[in-house]
């Protein structure tokens, strides 16, 4: 008798200690968020200027060191035609921080990317860039100390400055020509969806650019993207806003219920305690 006991023990306490872990696993509920973001890299035609590099600071998940500290937030390019200045890509801010809730199916207010169409002369263009965002996220409810970043997500962006007399203009529209703007899905950068687990929940933050939108064959050709691309029109002697919102929702991993853990800690008991008695 004193032989199951000690079978009994041996093999409950890991199944007690599996049905204590995953009580004590508790949903986070809402995630203080700082975003930091500057163009990595950038290629065109003619010169292509970068200036106002980031110098912001995380305040939050133990302050990490900004990982694109010194990297341009503006893009700019061509000779300006007009008083307006020259054409630029260009942030709303170095750093956007603020509070989301899980689970409650709203997007929250991150990244805001500009651009300034001016008229400038022909023979240079903007033709690919990388813009660079590196998420923290520190727990806020509970505050139990989980901190998570930063996490990096680029961006890849293929442009073209169209020339205002095209006819017809690649994008549609009547003259003068809207720039073209294509994110680049194919090419390397971040997914828009992404998972990371904590504890016994499994948390999906989800990016989404609400303006968006799928352009023709020959505003993607324009631009040196393939049929089907997504991105944006940029109007002639307009700045053009493209927000980055995001929001993250959550699941509970699947784990065995505490009742089948013990039920399981006895079968194996008996089985070894009728292997003793066997033996004997």
């Amino acid at each position: 008798m004193r032989t199951m006991t000690k079978l009994l023990l041996s093999l409950a306490m890991p199944a007690a200690l599996l049905a204590s872990q995953s009580a004590s696993a508790v949903l986070i509920t809402q995630w203080k968020y700082e975003n930091i973001a500057a163009f990595t890299d950038f290629t065109g035609v003619g010169v292509i200027t970068g200036s106002n590099p980031n110098t912001a600071a995380y305040t939050i998940g133990g302050n990490p060191p900004n990982p694109v500290a010194g990297a341009p937030t503006v893009l700019s390019w061509g000779v300006p035609q007009t008083a307006s200045g020259q054409s630029r890509f260009r942030l709303g801010a170095q750093k956007v921080s603020g509070v989301e809730t899980v689970n409650d199916g709203v997007f929250v207010p991150d990244l805001e990317l500009f651009h300034d169409n001016f008229v400038i002369n022909l023979g240079t263009t903007l033709r690919t860039a990388e813009l660079t965002a590196a998420l923290v996220l520190e727990a806020l409810t509970p505050p139990n100390g989980v901190n998570l970043g930063p996490i990096p997500g680029q961006f890849k962006i293929k442009f073209q400055e169209t020339d205002n007399a095209l006819n017809p203009c690649p994008a549609g529209g009547p003259n003068p020509c809207a720039d073209i703007f294509v994110l680049d899905e194919s090419g390397g950068g971040s997914p828009l969806s992404f998972d990371f687990v904590v504890d016994d929940y499994t948390y999906t933050l989800s990016v989404a650019l609400p303006a968006l939108q799928n352009l023709s064959n020959s505003a993607c050709s324009a631009a040196g993207a393939a049929n089907g691309c997504r991105g944006f029109a940029t109007p002639e002697n307009q700045t053009s806003n493209f927000p980055v919102t995001f929001q993250i929702t959550a699941r509970q991993n699947t784990v065995p219920e505490p009742g089948m853990l013990a039920l399981l800690g006895l079968g194996l008991a008996g089985l070894g305690f009728g292997q003793t008695r066997r033996r004997k």
